[in-house]
C-alpha cells in the first residue's frame, strides 16, 4: 500500500489551506478515497496575472490519493480522469490528466488542452467553495457521468466559451450541447429511438402479441416527441422555468444554424441567444448535479 501521486494541467485553483512556501491545497473525500489536491507554489504568483496562462497547457497541480492498493490502481486513475472531467466544467478550462507516480508504476503521456480564464462557473480563487461544490455533488456526478456523456458536454462548453470564434460557431456548439443533454435525457427516462426520432409509444399497443405490435407499428406510426417538449421535460425535470419566447428564440435560431450553418439575424441578437442558452445549459447542469441553490440565471 502506498500514495498514489497524479499530475495535472491548466487548473488555475487557489485552495482553501495553505503551506508556508505558498502552496495552497483542498482536501476531500471522494467515495472511500482521502484525496488531495496541492496546486504549485507558482500558482498564487500566476493567479495575479492569468492572462499569461491564457491558451496554454500549463502544469499546475498535483494530487495525491492516500493508501492505494496495487490492484486499486485502474480504479484511483479512473476517479482522476473523472475528477479532471468535472474540474473543466468548473474552470471551463480542458484539465487533464499527464503522468502517475506510483511504486513501480510511474508513467506519464502525451496531452493536449488549453487553459481559459474566462467564464469559470465557480471562483477559483475562493478553495472553499470549489471544495464543498465538488464534495457536494461528487456522488451525483459519479452516477450520471457516463450516461449523460458529461465529459462530452464539458467539452462542447469550452468550446463554444472560448474566446476567438465566431458567433455562428459558437452557436453550433451551444445547440449540439443541447441535442446531447436532450438525447442522453430521452434515453434515460426510456423513450424509443426509432428511424431516426424520439417516439412516446402507446402502453395498451405495447401490451399487444409481438406480431400483431410489430404490424401496427408499421401502419401507425408512434408519435414523434420533439425537441421541444423533450427540452422543456428535461428542464421541468430540475425546476427550471423557460418561457414560450424564450423557447422559441432558441428554437427559431437553432433550426437556422443546423439546417444552413448561417443565420439571417444580426449579431447582437445571436451573441443574446448565445449568452442566454449557454446561462440555461449552465442552470440546468448545476442542478442536475445537485447543487440547485447556488446559480441563479439572469
Amino acid at each position: 500500500m502506498a500514495d498514489f501521486t497524479a499530475h495535472i494541467a491548466n487548473l488555475l485553483m487557489i485552495g482553501n489551506k495553505f503551506e508556508i512556501d505558498g502552496t495552497s491545497y483542498i482536501e476531500l473525500k471522494l467515495g472511500e478515497r482521502q484525496i488531495k489536491i496541492i496546486q504549485n507554489p507558482n500558482i498564487a504568483t500566476i493567479y495575479k496575472n492569468l492572462s499569461s496562462c491564457h491558451g496554454r497547457l500549463v502544469s499546475t497541480t498535483k494530487v495525491i490519493v492516500t493508501d492505494v492498493e496495487t490492484d486499486e490502481i485502474e480504479d484511483v486513475r479512473n476517479m482522476i480522469f473523472s475528477l479532471c472531467c468535472l474540474l473543466s466544467f468548473i474552470t471551463c478550462s480542458q484539465v487533464v490528466f499527464h503522468s502517475q507516480e506510483y511504486p513501480k508504476s510511474s508513467s506519464s503521456w502525451a496531452i493536449v488542452g488549453k487553459t481559459s480564464i474566462y467564464h469559470n462557473v465557480l471562483d477559483i480563487g475562493n478553495g472553499e467553495v470549489v471544495a464543498d461544490f465538488i464534495q457536494t455533488v461528487w456522488d451525483r456526478f459519479i452516477s450520471i457521468e457516463k450516461d449523460r456523456r458529461l465529459d462530452m458536454i464539458f467539452d462542447y462548453i469550452h468550446h463554444a466559451l472560448y474566446p476567438g470564434s465566431t458567433v455562428e460557431s459558437k452557436l453550433v456548439f451551444t445547440f449540439v450541447t443541447l441535442e446531447s443533454l436532450k438525447y442522453t435525457f430521452a434515453l434515460s427516462k426510456g423513450y424509443p429511438f426509432i428511424d431516426g426520432f424520439f417516439r412516446k409509444l402507446n402502453q395498451k399497443k405495447n401490451n399487444l402479441p409481438t406480431p400483431i405490435n410489430w404490424l401496427l407499428k408499421r401502419i401507425f406510426k408512434e408519435s414523434k416527441v420533439g425537441f421541444n417538449k423533450l427540452l422543456l421535460q428535461m428542464f421541468k425535470e430540475e425546476k427550471i422555468t423557460i418561457t414560450k419566447a424564450e423557447m422559441k428564440k432558441i428554437i427559431s435560431l437553432r433550426n437556422e444554424i443546423i439546417h444552413s450553418g448561417i443565420s439571417q439575424s444580426n449579431f447582437n441578437f445571436n451573441f443574446k441567444v448565445f449568452i442566454e442558452t449557454q446561462n440555461l445549459i449552465r442552470e440546468y447542469l448545476i442542478k442536475l448535479l445537485g447543487y440547485s441553490d447556488f446559480y441563479k440565471r439572469v
